[in-house]
């Protein structure tokens, strides 16, 4: 027994070097602005840009978003270009619910029936690319639950002063329970919210780490677009994001992360919701990031580590071997304190990165944490690791997926059909999922 909390002792020194190193390392990316400063000596670029947001179901956010793009802060010409899954839907109500100087400034483009070989949400993108004229040097892809701030396309396309640089992104980070509307009250967050801003807080660094990218906030380059073929590529694949590092590299195109858009997310979503949500990511990953099997690795260690000393402590106490019970009970005290310290370094330091970013642009700060949550994160931290676990499973072992009311069978990366579809209807809104 005394062997097997040696071994599991200095496990878990290595998982702490790793985890430590993976969030200071992603702390001082996003409070260092000395990169800014150089790339601001570049010549300014305001290219014209076309913003692409594809439509498909009930988003809370969706107004605020569409009124978000509608009054960017930008020089340069930019056209936003919504296509809508079908005139049933309720985003093209949504749509027409706009002002008339507003929808103006929006081309809604109806899509065709799906080719039945890819995502919905792929096929949606690849189609528009096709249609969008020739004089767009930059494509920026949104999310519905993406709400810009004025200064969101400009941060966006900061990065192609660089010529090598072929796509950009920003990151995103929940904020279950709270509003965006400083006079408001604090709403009650769900599990399920809990839960999947938990995750995400622990999975940004790592994204920040393997060059994992979000396709909620990100720009392409139309030159490297059209040199890997990328609207090609769409039209097998299930997810649109995570795949363009590997594609974009290969063909000698830089991929790079906005700091400043770190973009605050306020929707709440069931338990079932999250764990989809997760699992989703996961399998993103599984599919077009040869970072896989790393994460894959993270998930079921740090897992077995949790249950060894869990394991060890309950068979110490059972043959009363009171020095290894005391030791695996300090183990276990470490481990919990070690994900919440580093929780709650996170939680800090990307508030800071926010707040910074909403005081430049005249906004009231967001006031997040106080004591009773910081001691939910406490507890939170097993919930997390068995919803990491279980998604991570889950993702390894998929064949079919169902996302926003369509069902897809996955025979490979590129090998995906799509088992059903329909139409969206309104009485499908009561069980929301968030886009990806």
């Amino acid at each position: 027994m005394t062997t097997i909390l040696w071994v599991l002792t200095i496990y878990l020194f290595v998982l702490a070097i790793f985890q430590t190193s993976v969030v200071l390392r992603f702390c001082r990316w996003l409070l260092d602005d000395s990169q800014d400063a150089s790339r601001s000596a570049l010549p300014a670029v305001t290219p014209d840009a076309a913003i692409v947001i594809s439509l498909r179901g009930f988003d809370p956010s969706l107004d605020a978003c569409l009124r978000g793009l509608c009054h960017q802060e930008y020089l340069g010409n930019y056209q936003i270009f919504a296509i809508v899954d079908h005139i049933d839907d309720p985003a093209w109500r949504a749509l027409h619910k706009l002002e008339p100087e507003l929808l103006a400034k929006i081309c809604i483009i109806q899509a065709d029936s799906p080719t039945g070989q890819c995502s919905l949400k792929c096929d949606r993108l690849a189609q528009t690319l096709d249609q969008l004229p020739k004089d767009f040097e930059l494509i920026c892809l949104i999310d519905a639950d993406t709400i810009p701030d004025r200064r969101w396309l400009e941060s966006l396309v900061e990065p192609f002063r660089d010529a090598e640089v072929g796509a950009a992104s920003g990151h995103r980070w929940f904020y279950p329970g709270l509003s965006d509307r400083p006079q408001a009250a604090r709403q009650r967050c769900s599990w399920g919210s809990w839960l999947r801003y938990l995750w995400n807080s622990a999975a940004v660094p790592q994204m920040h780490l393997y060059g994992i990218v979000w396709g909620g906030s990100m720009a392409l380059r139309r030159q490297a677009v059209v040199e890997t073929r990328l609207h090609d590529v769409w039209r097998k694949a299930l997810f649109d994001d995570v795949l363009i590092k590997h594609i974009f590299e290969a063909n000698e195109w830089r991929v790079v992360q906005v700091r400043e858009l770190l973009i605050p997310n306020f929707e709440q979503v069931s338990l079932r919701s999250a764990i989809e949500w997760i699992t989703r990511q996961l399998l993103d990953t599984r599919l077009y990031h040869r970072c896989w099997p790393w994460i894959f690795s993270h998930a079921v260690g740090s897992t077995l580590l949790w249950m060894g000393i869990l394991g060890a402590a309950v068979y110490a106490a059972g043959n009363q071997v009171w020095h290894n019970f005391i030791w695996g009970l300090a183990l276990l005290l470490g481990l919990a304190l070690l994900n919440f310290g580093l929780l709650s370094i996170l939680e800090h330091v990307a508030n800071l990165r926010i707040n910074r970013r909403r005081t430049e642009l005249g906004a009231a700060p967001l006031r997040w944490l106080n004591f009773a949550q910081y001691l939910k994160i406490l507890v939170g931290v097993g919930i997390v690791q068995c919803a990491f676990v279980y998604s991570a499973v889950r993702a390894a072992c998929l064949r079919t997926v169902s996302w926003r009311g369509c069902e897809y069978r996955i025979r490979g990366p590129y090998q995906i059909e799509v088992n059903h579809y329909q139409v969206f209807r309104s009485n499908c809104e009561a069980e929301r999922e968030s886009v990806d």
